[in-house]
């Protein structure tokens, strides 16, 4: 004798009860790992941004000939809420000054740099590192 069409549908279901669940977690898992890392990646690209910002305004106060001392100031101070890996360097092309001063820079490229580590923490998933080059040039005016 042979089943009746409404309850081979219903045994059905049961045996595939938990086949949904199973499923919904390897998703969900799977889209968790996606938005996490798109969240920390977007965090280190701002950081990124941050520091290029602070960078570019340390290179615009050394091409006006201030001090290095105030130059890696307006560097940490333009980098909060983040801080830079020291050293910074301040470096005017083709000579050994760190600072734009005197008729011989004028024009000349002055370079504020260093290299920044960086770290992206995703949930269930390996810490990464790496480093970068941060870096602002502007010709010296003075």
């Amino acid at each position: 004798m042979r089943a009746a069409p409404g309850r081979r549908r219903a045994a059905a279901l049961r045996e595939e009860r938990g086949a949904a669940a199973v499923e919904f977690a390897l998703v969900m898992t799977i889209l968790f790992l996606l938005l996490f890392g798109i969240l920390e990646w977007g965090r280190v690209e701002a950081e990124i941004t941050i520091f290029e910002g602070a960078a570019r305004e340390g290179a615009r106060r050394a091409a006006v000939g201030e001090p290095y001392e105030d130059v890696v100031a307006a560097v940490q101070n333009h980098s909060n809420p983040f801080a830079p890996t020291p050293p910074i360097s301040v470096a005017v092309a083709d000579t050994a000054e760190n600072t734009c001063s005197g008729t011989d820079t004028v024009g000349k490229e002055v370079t504020v740099s260093w290299s920044q580590s960086f770290s992206v923490s995703i949930p269930l998933w390996k810490d990464v590192s790496f480093s970068r080059a941060i870096q602002g040039v502007f010709r010296c005016e003075r």
